[in-house]
């Protein structure tokens, strides 16, 4: 919510319900998190005016090349104070609630007693349930609000397309489905209300199997097996999306999980229904891109005329100015939608 603003000074309310008043024009900004640099690139900020990012934001060539020079600023949970400070930024751009909201509280109130000058900005970049909003915020506060409302007209498109679809479904028809968030490291952990996970998949117009839990929550097998999903989608966070042109890692996350002997005779399995996604898309900004995957999956018929991959194509080429070609490079869901 935008409570006033003049040429000078915006007073907002972010999304953990502070109340903030900035100084304009921002010039000096540090941003902690992909989520939110990507919008900002969709508002085509000028990367002059970002002075400074998390360390693995500067590690990561392929998707934030101009920023592989900046210095790294540690990471959004334990940022480097010292190096923050002197870079003397006008606004700090970090999250509202990922995981545990105090980690958040804390860093905020450190900065402030650090320098009270500074303005601390809390965002999620990541919830399609407040992202509309955050990127209207945005237009406001970086002055860029033609650009915020072009690229809502793209996001909404997708959105909208999904939703008018799918809410002309009874619960009935909806498939149950079952999220594997975190295979490689933490098997069986899913998600339930409160996850951004949870939230893509109803969205889509899946019925989260484990949405009667909360969070991120790990899960015993059996229940799996009892509450036995007609769909799984399994989530990479390894070798896969951008980072890698092989979908060997997709392709063994899927036969791990299908060849599961507890899970032999679940729906999903039986009827080949596994799909994987890569966290690159369904995880932060790009959700929108995730939510047509997953629609399209839990769908065939219903979004026969969806096109993810052309959508996120243009989302990079038009929207985030990379020099990204989908048919050469980057594997993100498996098995692809052409099998």
């Amino acid at each position: 919510m935008i409570i006033s603003g003049e040429e000078t000074k915006l007073t907002l309310i972010d999304s953990a319900d502070q109340i903030v008043t900035i100084k304009k024009p921002l010039e000096r900004l540090v941003v902690l998190l992909g989520p939110i640099l990507e919008p900002m690139r969709s508002l085509n900020l000028e990367s002059e005016n970002i002075v400074g990012v998390a360390t693995y934001i500067k590690e990561d060539g392929t998707y934030f090349p101009e920023f592989s020079k900046y210095q790294g600023l540690g990471t959004v949970s334990s940022p480097d104070y010292e190096a923050i400070l002197n870079l003397h930024p006008d606004t700090i751009w970090i999250y509202a609630s990922v995981g545990s909201s105090s980690t958040y509280d804390q860093i905020q109130s450190t900065l402030n007693e650090l320098d009270p000058t500074i303005t601390v900005l809390r965002i999620d970049g990541y919830k399609p349930s407040n992202h509309v909003d955050e990127i209207q915020k945005m237009g406001y506060i970086l002055g860029k609000r033609d650009e915020a409302d072009e690229f809502l007209d793209f996001y909404n498109g997708v959105m909208d397309t999904v939703n008018e679809r799918v809410g002309a479904l009874s619960e009935e028809d909806k498939p149950s489905v079952y999220v594997e968030a975190n295979p490689e490291t933490t098997p069986y952990m899913t998600c339930g209300e409160g996850a951004g996970y949870h939230e893509k998949v109803v969205l889509a117009g899946g019925n989260n199997i484990f949405g009667d839990l909360s969070d991120y929550p790990t899960v015993d097998p059996e229940e799996v097996i009892t509450r036995d999903p007609d769909i799984i989608v399994i989530v990479a966070r390894g070798a896969c999306g951008y980072e890698s042109d092989d979908i060997i890692e997709l392709a063994n996350l899927r036969d791990e999980v299908m060849s599961r002997p507890e899970l032999a005779d679940v729906a999903a399995v039986r009827q080949g229904r596994v799909y994987v996604i890569s966290n690159d898309l369904i995880g932060g900004a790009q959700h929108f891109i995730g939510i047509g995957y997953l629609a399209k999956w839990f769908y065939p018929d219903l979004f026969e005329d969806l096109d993810p991959k052309a959508i996120h194509q243009e989302y990079l080429t038009r929207f985030q100015g990379l020099d990204y070609d989908l048919e050469k490079h980057g594997k993100f869901v498996y098995p692809p939608l052409d099998e």
